[in-house]
């Protein structure tokens, strides 16, 4: 296969740091109201590139539910520092969503709730460069 097509950015290691399902109540029409929040680090040696995914879940008197994963990320030498920012933000977001999704669905998928099945983010949009 060509090399041409590899990315210049390497997953070292990809875990999830917290799972979270807290029951508050008994299965209910009440809206599910989420939200993201994704941090960026650099270990002190500037080789190592940690992206972390946060997802919080609440259905009011039913449950809270968060899900965090965190995925290290190393570059080849030739990449600038805003080619790092951009894959960092984009396509290390992009290669951590899956999971997140999978295991959203899963946490949801206990008896008397209703299981989620998060769509496919455009993650371009949803890190606002449209």
């Amino acid at each position: 296969m060509d090399k041409d097509f590899f990315s210049k950015m390497e997953l070292v290691y990809i875990a999830f740091d917290e799972l979270s399902f807290i029951r508050h109540g008994q299965k209910n029409d009440n809206e599910v109201k989420g939200s993201f929040i994704i941090e960026t680090s650099v270990s002190e040696d500037e080789k190592l590139y940690k992206v972390t995914v946060k997802a919080k879940a609440l259905k009011e008197s039913e449950y809270d539910l968060l899900v965090t994963i965190s995925g290290i990320f190393t570059f080849a030498d030739d990449v600038t520092d805003d080619a790092k920012d951009e894959l960092l933000n984009k396509n290390a977001v992009a290669i951590l969503m899956p999971y997140v999704r999978s295991e959203i669905a899963i946490l949801t998928a206990q008896p008397d709730t209703d299981s989620i099945t998060l769509p496919i983010f455009d993650i371009t949009k949803m890190m606002g460069d449209d």
